[in-house]
């Protein structure tokens, strides 16, 4: 599924979010053009939850 995080502007951003959801047996894939983080059905409600509390905004 993906997640759209709204304030994920540049590769810092990326590496961050990247380390907080493996720290959270989480894998994903991003797209910083459109700031599209993708994970798998199973893992979306978690890793909304890993990203918000990374600090990141997310869209609705």
């Amino acid at each position: 599924m993906k997640i759209i995080v709204k304030n994920m502007n540049c590769g810092h951003c990326i590496v961050k979010i990247q380390r907080q959801l493996l720290a959270s047996n989480i894998e994903a894939e991003f797209d910083l053009p459109t700031k599209t983080v993708t994970v798998s059905d199973d893992e979306y409600e978690k890793a909304v939850a890993v990203i918000k509390a990374a600090g990141y905004t997310l869209a609705e």
